[in-house]
C-alpha cells in the first residue's frame, strides 16, 4: 500500500537520460531501456530524489502541500506509477 508516509528514492544503478522540447519531455532508463513521456510532476520527483530519498509529505511539499484528499490520490498515483515504470521504489525499511 502506497501511503504519504512512505519513503521514495530512485531505483538503484540506473542513470536518467532527458531531452525536453516544447514543454514535453522523454526520460530514458538505461536499466530497463524503457524511453517515458513524462510530465513536469513527475520529472520534479525525480529531479527531487536524484539528491535524496524523500517521504510522499516532503514531495508534496515540491508543489505547495496542503493537498484535498482528491490531490492526496492523484499524486499518490502519480507515485505508484513511477513505481511501476522502475523509476523509483520504496526505501528499504
Amino acid at each position: 500500500m502506497v501511503s504519504l508516509a512512505l519513503a521514495w528514492r530512485l531505483t538503484p544503478l540506473q542513470r536518467l537520460a532527458r531531452r525536453c522540447w516544447e514543454g514535453e519531455c522523454v526520460v530514458f532508463n538505461d536499466v530497463t531501456g524503457d524511453t517515458h513521456l513524462l510530465g513536469d510532476e513527475a520529472l520534479t520527483i525525480l529531479a527531487h530524489l536524484a539528491s535524496r530519498p524523500a517521504d510522499g509529505h516532503s514531495l508534496q511539499l515540491l508543489f505547495g502541500g496542503n493537498f484535498g484528499a482528491e490531490e492526496n490520490e492523484e499524486f499518490l498515483e502519480l507515485l505508484r506509477h513511477l513505481g511501476q515504470l522502475e523509476l523509483i521504489e520504496p526505501c528499504p525499511p
